[in-house]
């Protein structure tokens, strides 16, 4: 019992104070008891405690229980109450610790659905039916897997007593006590019973007993370019446009360039669904992140951000993140929030980029692990840009700091990404599945320094419906029945043994016809990645069979095999001929502004092995971003 109630009395002083030391009073064995009482302090809570082992186990919940089993509330576990505390109706004064009123909301009996509850709530996962009068039947406490344990969902169970879309009724209809029928107002003017601690803090520490999330403490009415307006259903995110340099001056907010998903969060009514950039619902997808994010102290919110899955050493994995959605366990996944595009009945996306961040830190002040809000350096790009490239970063996300939220890409938004590339042939490739067209996956391979040709991963997203298209016409006539190697054999996963592999050309050594530039290319049994740029030519062969015609494709890609010194001459210098065509035509495009049909024509030019490496390497990736 004293061990139970070490940090209890720890936090206060018994000589200053009436509320109760505990241990003096004893309880029969059954029926075991439960309280909710209401508290208003710093935020409005419920406190939610069952009593077990002599004590009682305590949880603030921020927006109080629901009947509608949909509505997961959180549940945050504080230290372990005496069993005199759930007695106690009246005043904490303010500047003490949890100061304001308190009244008890509700109380009864609770019944474990488990032998062992206590074992139960060790597992995290404690089922019990509550049989008060405000709340009865059957009830789950959940704890989350994200956080340091502390962190539950209170959830309602599908029975008689449930009522389904009922949302916060239970607590708007019932706003009085159980024990003397007094609101909160009335006790606070009352003051018939003033309890004192000895902290003189008011800001208790998180997870501490009468801690609150802190709520939004910026009136969205007082910022400069918001309007009321209505909770939109739905908002394609603000896009960032590439670009090589990072942007100087003062003007512009350099935050970090996430490796994950982006991620629109809306809450409201008591929920919070999560919309993909597509507009598609994920919320099933990463149900820790939405009951974080609807645990936060809004009435109505819009957020932007990104789910990401961090390593230990604080860089997110976008290949980690799709092994946890493969595994359906995304209970570490991490919503890094950006922007905040409505605030309780106001829209803030005509606002200043710096109004709405700092709305934004306000309302993320104390929010769930699970949340985290994503700061931003102002000015001093280049140098952010560098540190974040020596961290393995993917790169950084540049923003002028008194722009306006507008969905798609745009010029206000610029991302600048790390030059961490390789260069990696293309040896075969899956068959699609679902809804995907063209190809499934390229299975990508690389060289040793000896020449010989070796399995790397697979590179499967970053890929438009039409470059899929366009991979799968330009592939298929270099498919081969047996792989380059038994070696490649051997290390091609089994799940992708079905895959096809590219023909002569596509396969050996010097004559690798395609490479893939890629970051992150996932290994075998990883996961995939996606394709940074896309497909082209590889500028080490010195001419193409995918462009000449009849004998010299024969000649170069099947007839001739390796020695390419043996193709006819003419099929050679024919080539190179419409290849210095095409760049020249390329180039002159390009003074005209005329980029995507100069980036066209320079495919022609570089499959013909006429256009410069590094020309054709920066207008093919461009086509692709």
């Amino acid at each position: 019992m004293a061990d139970r109630l070490s940090q209890y009395r720890r936090k206060r002083d018994f000589t200053k104070t009436p509320e109760p030391r505990g241990g003096r009073r004893k309880r029969a064995a059954h029926p075991l008891r439960f309280v909710v009482q209401k508290h208003a302090a710093r935020r409005l809570h419920y406190d939610f405690r069952l009593e077990m082992g002599g004590v009682l186990k305590s949880w603030a919940v921020p927006k109080g229980p629901s009947l509608d089993p949909r509505v997961k509330r959180l549940a945050v576990q504080v230290e372990d109450h005496p069993l005199d505390y759930g007695d106690f109706e009246g005043v904490i004064p303010e500047g003490e610790y949890g100061g304001g009123a308190v009244i008890v909301w509700d109380e009864g009996a609770w019944v474990p659905q488990d032998d062992d509850p206590e074992a139960a709530l060790a597992r995290g996962m404690l089922k019990f039916e509550l049989h008060g009068k405000r709340l009865r039947g059957g009830w789950a406490l959940v704890r989350l897997r994200s956080g340091d344990g502390k962190n539950w969902l209170l959830v309602k169970e599908k029975d008689e007593w449930a009522r389904p879309g009922s949302d916060d009724e239970v607590v708007e209809e019932n706003r009085t006590s159980v024990v003397s029928g007094r609101d909160l107002e009335e006790v606070a003017q009352a003051r018939d019973r003033v309890w004192y601690s000895n902290r003189a803090d008011p800001a208790a520490p998180v997870g501490s007993e009468r801690t609150e999330p802190a709520s939004a403490t910026v009136d969205p009415a007082t910022i400069e370019g918001a309007r009321k307006a209505p909770l939109p259903k739905k908002i394609l995110p603000q896009l960032a446009t590439l670009v090589a340099d990072v942007p100087q001056g003062d003007d512009w907010l350099h935050e970090i360039k996430f490796d994950g998903y982006r991620m629109i969060g809306r809450i409201g009514g008591g929920k919070a669904q999560l919309f993909s950039r597509n507009g598609h619902d994920w919320t099933d997808k990463f149900p820790t992140v939405a009951a974080a994010l609807a645990a936060l102290p809004l009435r109505q919110g819009i957020v932007d951000g990104e789910v990401v899955h961090l390593l230990p050493n604080g860089v997110s994995s976008f290949s980690a993140l799709k092994d946890d959605l493969s595994k359906g366990d995304t209970a570490r996944a991490v919503y890094c929030a950006f922007d905040l595009l409505h605030l309780d009945g106001y829209s803030l996306m005509d606002t200043r980029l710096v109004a709405r961040k700092e709305a934004l830190r306000a309302v993320l002040a104390q929010a769930p692990d699970a949340i985290r809000y994503s700061d931003h350096l102002r000015g001093h790009g280049d140098a952010f840009h560098r540190q974040a490239c020596e961290m393995k970063l993917e790169g950084i996300i540049s923003k002028r700091a008194d722009a306006p939220y507008r969905p798609g890409r745009s010029k206000s938004w610029l991302k600048v990404k790390c030059e961490g590339r390789e260069e990696l042939a293309i040896i075969g490739w899956t068959d699609p599945a679902g809804g995907r067209v063209g190809l499934g996956s390229l299975l990508l391979g690389h060289y040793d320094r000896a020449g010989n040709l070796y399995y790397s991963g697979v590179v499967g997203t970053g890929f438009t419906q039409k470059t899929l298209k366009d991979l799968r016409r330009r592939l298929g006539p270099l498919e081969r029945e047996a792989p380059p190697s038994r070696a490649i054999a051997r290390a091609v996963p089994r799940p992708l043994g079905h895959a096809r592999a590219g023909g002569r050309a596509a396969l050996h050594r010097m004559d690798a016809g395609w490479q893939a530039a890629a970051s992150g290319v996932s290994r075998p049994a990883r996961g995939q990645e996606r394709a940074r740029g896309g497909p082209r030519p590889d500028p080490r062969r010195a001419h193409g069979a995918g462009r000449c015609g009849g004998e010299c494709a024969e000649g170069s890609a099947a007839r001739y095999g390796r020695d390419r010194r043996r193709a006819p001459h003419q099929c050679r210098e024919g080539a190179l001929s419409r290849g210095r065509h095409h760049q020249a035509r390329s180039r002159a495009l390009l003074r005209a502004g005329r980029r995507a049909h100069a980036t066209r024509v320079a495919r022609a030019a570089a499959d013909a092995g006429a256009l410069p490496r590094r020309l054709s390497r920066a207008m093919l990736l461009s086509e692709a971003r």
